[in-house]
């Protein structure tokens, strides 16, 4: 991870703060998820074959008295090849039942 960071993340002479230092980590992670997702569809060739899937990143931030939370990074869902963002506000109006 320091080397992805050292090379694709951060410019020369940058000293990030830890928060500036956590988003660089999420991208770099991201980044390299999205590759390899690419590389596994471009792995099985033919477009029919290809499996939707939902990519649902984000930061846990760990609070005090044991609280914890979630920034919510990219996350969206591609299915038939196409990409569609997911809302996770209305996360809330779904129903699981």
């Amino acid at each position: 991870m320091k080397q992805t960071l050292i090379h694709t993340q951060l410019k020369w002479g940058e000293k990030p703060d830890l928060l500036q230092l956590t988003y660089h980590a999420h991208r770099a992670i991201l980044d390299q998820l999205e590759e390899m997702i690419a590389l596994t569809h471009e792995h099985r060739g033919d477009p029919a074959k290809q499996a939707d899937y939902a990519v649902l990143t984000g930061i846990q931030i760990h609070g005090p008295k044991s609280i914890n939370w979630v920034w919510p990074g990219k996350c969206y869902s591609v299915v038939d090849g196409v990409e569609e963002p997911l809302d996770l506000h209305r996360l809330h109006d779904w129903n699981f039942e």
